[in-house]
């Protein structure tokens, strides 16, 4: 007859959809930045820029891949902070923040 529903597989397919709306969610991040750079180029920018929920996306789905009960998932919880564009944003500017006070003591 029909399989028997476990709480795993309820997990498990839970966890599977948040991954998938979080990977959604870092493409439409990565889509609105090249649309503002594109706009940017050509020379139609209107306002400023921002994504949808900051770097949030790639913090669920790097817990959620963490907790994932499949075997080997684990191993790759650093893909989505590795895609995520506004993680590696959040990245450079805390650097180039680190970074320019110890050159301009050096000037």
């Amino acid at each position: 007859m029909g399989q028997r529903v476990t709480s795993t597989s309820v997990d498990e397919w839970t966890l599977d959809v948040v991954i998938g709306v979080c990977a959604l969610m870092i493409l439409l991040n990565w889509g609105a930045l090249l649309s503002y750079l594109y706009a940017t180029a050509k020379g139609r920018r209107k306002g400023g820029f921002s994504f949808a929920p900051p770097f949030l996306c790639g913090l669920v789905a790097c817990g959620a891949i963490l907790i994932h009960p499949r075997p080997g998932m684990p191993r790759l919880s650093w893909v989505p902070l590795a895609l995520d564009p506004s993680i590696g944003f959040v990245v450079v500017v805390a650097a180039l923040q680190r970074l320019f006070p110890r050159l301009r003591r050096l000037s």
